[in-house]
């Protein structure tokens, strides 16, 4: 997936910067971006133009040094995160390359500063794409992206493997929700399901509804193909 900064979604210039109101958004991309990272080990982070980067840059700038006036909104570590995202993390292409990975991704516009960016969607280059500026934007809308989203079937936590009425055999889901993310992150798609291996078990991931999962460690032997397809 590809995480695109709008063009405008820093001001041009310092005048009339209204530090609270920035700050504030500054504090929502933070929390989409460590939502996103439960999700995504690969993201980019892309811009079309410089001016966008360097416009970032300047505003946290004069963040950082009013970060007394603003310390109730957003602290110094979000600030410090949000400059690495900018500095470190973001790619500036050029136009056409630009277009080429709204043709080929699955993109979401992050961080609404302007008004105009707070909408449920915003147009790039002719293009509407899904803006993702807060997490309540980012529940809306990630059965857009293309993500994998663990949810726990409460069925699989059964202590050990057995029956429930109607459901025949059970198999066990042990990992907490935070690894059983992780795992499905890194699994492998082999057919309609995801597998992945940890700490020696093999566990098999399904889709019920979107681009959302619920996993278990299966209750028989996955077939001998699959699990050579793993170690490999």
């Amino acid at each position: 997936m590809v995480v695109l900064f709008h063009n405008d979604s820093f001001p041009n210039s310092l005048e009339g910067l209204n530090i609270y109101q920035f700050s504030d958004s500054l504090r929502s991309l933070y929390d989409v971006h460590t939502e996103l990272e439960k999700y995504i080990n690969d993201e980019k982070y892309l811009l079309t133009t410089d001016a966008c980067s360097s416009n970032g840059v300047l505003v946290i700038s004069e963040l950082f040094s009013q970060q007394k006036k603003i310390r109730s909104t957003v602290n110094i570590d979000v600030l410090r995160a949000v400059s690495r995202i900018l500095e470190k993390r973001t790619d500036t292409i050029q136009q056409i390359d630009f277009i080429k990975e709204l043709s080929s991704h699955r993109a979401v516009v992050t961080n609404g500063y302007l008004d105009t960016l707070k909408d449920e969607n915003v147009e790039v280059n002719e293009k509407k794409l899904k803006n993702i500026s807060n997490l309540v934007q980012l529940e809306a809308n990630k059965k857009y992206l293309s993500i994998r989203i663990y949810e726990h079937n409460p069925k699989h936590s059964i202590p050990k493997q057995g029956h429930l009425s109607g459901k025949g055999t059970v198999s066990v889901m042990d990992l907490d929700v935070g690894s059983a993310q992780r795992l499905l992150n890194r699994s492998k798609l082999i057919g309609d399901k995801c597998y992945g291996i940890e700490n020696g078990r093999i566990y098999e991931f399904q889709c019920h509804l979107d681009n959302c999962w619920h996993g278990y460690c299966p209750s028989d032997n996955v077939p001998e193909y699959i699990e050579k397809l793993l170690k490999e």
